[in-house]
């Protein structure tokens, strides 16, 4: 829904007009942009992505600076991000004193966008929470949004087909696709009214709300599931048990 909407809004420009009718389709003013080689709506123009972008960096590779495979700390690389979620499951893992120095790089906090550079290029994931016991590696960018600029309209922005494939087609190699800071902020993209990006963010940020409550739920059950399907197998809780157990967790 949320994809959908900003779709409708910003690449159809079908927003809502003063009057709350779509934009274009209700003969809203469109004006040739020729930057983008494309019509949009009058007063609008054209920018960089970075126009958004209050602060980006990426994490820490390991290497000299620490050890994986020590701590219960989640050490999150490209094999983690699933798209718009973390399997957690699949993480390296790492103790407090590496944990510590790669938050000193990436300073992760709620509002942040993560967005794999290396490999698959434009995963993402919205930071709901604050991290506690987790970050990335040099594999992916930490993107914040700007002061006037909505972290959720900044997490669609970068969700979009026609970013996605912009960030793509910037990264180098041809083995291992590799996108550098400094291509995806060249990356043009349309120039919204603040406005516009208000309204559009008071509508899907409660869809992101949601999905991350789900994910979140989704994410318990599973390790409920891991903890109790043993003591299923081996006679140690009934079939009847586990489903009452399970149908506590999920209410």
């Amino acid at each position: 829904m949320a994809r959908q909407l900003y779709d409708y809004w910003f690449v159809q420009f079908d927003f809502p007009d003063e009057n709350g009718k779509p934009y274009k389709s209700s003969g809203g003013k469109m004006v040739w942009n020729e930057v983008l080689k494309r019509e949009l709506p009058e007063g609008w123009g054209n920018c960089r992505i970075d126009y958004y972008i209050g602060r980006i960096t990426n994490g820490l590779n390991p290497r000299s600076n620490f050890v994986l495979g020590n701590g219960e700390n989640f050490y999150i690389t490209i094999k983690s991000l699933t798209g718009t979620d973390i399997d957690w499951e699949n993480c390296d893992r790492c103790d407090d004193v590496a944990l510590k120095k790669i938050n000193a790089r990436s300073q992760l906090r709620v509002g942040d966008i993560i967005f794999s550079a290396i490999g698959t290029i434009g995963r993402t994931y919205f930071i709901q929470e604050p991290p506690k016991n987790w970050n990335i590696s040099e594999t992916s960018f930490t993107l914040r949004a700007q002061d006037n600029t909505s972290p959720v309209f900044l997490y669609s922005l970068l969700r979009s087909t026609e970013i996605q494939l912009l960030a793509d087609k910037a990264a180098m190699g041809s083995t291992i696709r590799c996108l550098v800071m400094e291509a995806l902020k060249q990356v043009p993209t349309v120039r919204i009214p603040t406005a516009v990006i208000q309204q559009f963010s008071s509508i899907v940020s409660p869809i992101y709300a949601n999905i991350y409550k789900e994910n979140k739920q989704t994410a318990e059950l599973r390790n409920l599931r891991n903890e109790l399907l043993p003591l299923l197998m081996n006679g140690q809780v009934s079939v009847r048990q586990l489903n009452n157990h399970l149908s506590r967790c999920s209410s």
